[in-house]
């Protein structure tokens, strides 16, 4: 079963790293041995890992999620299998392994789990839309672990992207579309008005018209 856990902060109790952390000292045996990663990462045979990083070589990317088959406690070497294919990972390269009991809802974003957990607990600055990324995670079942009033105050809260000002607006009545024939009048009325001023210092030679793209009168219906 894979975790998804919606990070808050290091803190509390329901940080990725605690949840990782706990359900590790849950499943190890002292005679299986275990190796030390980093950030307090430690891993044993069966725990899920997640990938870290893209790598060309491996065809392993971020996010990519396996399972540890094999410890070589004296190289502090961890073997992974990645979609049926194994990966070992030496002690400069480990830094791109962490467990994955627990995951962040970006990390799992393009990711599934059969089963999906959801602490509400320290999400005082979560947003709305968390909650249905870290939900549509499960392919069976997904479990919201809170209270009541702390979902109803997360869903409450205004989704951060109806709060962000571009200065951009559309105009939801755009006028009508014009012919042909009134963007050719309103172009010649323009550049008529705009070469006036030339033509006096000219001598009164009316230069001739063009239509630079710059000067058309364009409108578009969205």
């Amino acid at each position: 079963m894979t975790v998804a856990a919606i990070k808050s902060s290091e803190k509390t109790a329901t940080s990725v790293t605690k949840i990782n952390e706990l359900f590790h000292r849950k499943r190890r045996w002292p005679e299986d041995g275990e190796v030390k990663g980093f950030f307090g990462n430690r891993f044993c045979t069966g725990e899920p890992v997640v990938h870290g990083r893209n790598d060309a070589d491996t065809g392993l990317s971020n996010g990519s999620i396996g399972t540890v088959t094999a410890l070589d406690q004296d190289a502090a070497s961890v073997t992974a299998a990645f979609d049926g294919n194994e990966h070992a990972f030496g002690p400069d390269v480990l830094i791109d392994l962490e467990l994955a009991y627990a995951m962040t809802c970006h990390r799992l974003q393009g990711s599934s789990a059969r089963r999906v957990i959801v602490p509400l607990v320290g999400g005082e600055f979560l947003d709305p839309s968390w909650i249905y990324t870290a939900i549509t995670r499960a392919e069976q079942q997904a479990v919201l672990v809170g209270t009541r009033a702390e979902l109803d105050a997360i869903l409450a809260r205004r989704f951060r992207h109806a709060a962000r000002c571009v200065h951009f607006s559309l105009d939801p009545e755009p006028p009508p579309i014009s012919t042909h024939e009134e963007l050719s009048a309103a172009e010649d009325a323009s550049l008529g008005a705009a070469q006036a001023p030339d033509a006096k210092r000219a001598g009164g030679r009316q230069p001739p018209l063009g239509r630079p793209h710059a000067a058309r009168a364009v409108r578009l219906r969205c």
